[in-house]
């Protein structure tokens, strides 16, 4: 997962830092700096939407005073649709598409009608991603770098393109016969990632 994001995000010119929480607890526990965030990998179901969709991940910017910044990933739904490449590819394009949401926005804001940052994944985005040209544009990379500046000086009016929560939603079309998983599971955590955004300018 870890390298499919770092070369998602490298043509944009950023790079991603990763800690462990699970092999390093102790540096989780430290403050969270400018551009950290946490990504939780969730064992859970996500909630059921219409529209013919699922959600794969959801991502919380952080905007309200007692919001913490976090990426979630509803990991039974990146089994369902890695049927036919790796799940560690799926798992990293949805990290990096929940990525594209801390800095460039909801789904309004976020969303292209095609690569990375499509609102919603067909066929043609699972084949991108198989043949590893699922990428951000030019434009959304500019304006994640000009946002991971401003959240290091401060500027929060440049950091938040608008508040709210970002969503990744894959056609329903997609899924195989029959129900694959309960509409109400436990929810716990898989593994946690405490996430280090900047650019590679950045020292």
């Amino acid at each position: 997962m870890e390298r499919y994001v770092e070369t998602t995000l490298a043509p944009i010119e950023v790079d991603v830092k990763w800690i462990d929480c699970a092999a390093n607890i102790e540096a989780c526990k430290a403050l969270r700096g400018r551009n950290e965030f946490w990504l939780r990998i969730l064992a859970q179901n996500p909630p059921a939407l219409n529209a013919g969709t699922e959600l794969l991940g959801l991502t919380q910017r952080g905007d309200k005073p007692d919001e913490i910044p976090c990426i979630n990933i509803f990991y039974p739904m990146v089994e369902h649709f890695a049927e036919k490449m790796h799940t560690e590819e799926v798992l990293g394009a949805a990290v990096a598409h929940e990525i594209g949401h801390m800095y460039l926005g909801n789904n309004r804001e976020a969303h292209s009608l095609n690569g990375i940052m499509s609102g919603v994944w067909l066929e043609r985005e699972f084949e991108e991603m198989n043949l590893g040209t699922l990428h951000f544009t030019r434009e959304q990379g500019a304006r994640i770098r000009t946002a991971l500046s401003a959240a290091i000086t401060g500027d929060r009016e440049r950091t938040r393109n608008s508040e709210g929560a970002g969503q990744l939603r894959v056609a329903r079309s997609l899924e195989r016969a029959g129900p694959l998983f309960e509409q109400l599971a436990p929810p716990f955590v898989l593994a946690v990632r405490r996430v280090r955004i900047l650019n590679q300018s950045t020292p």
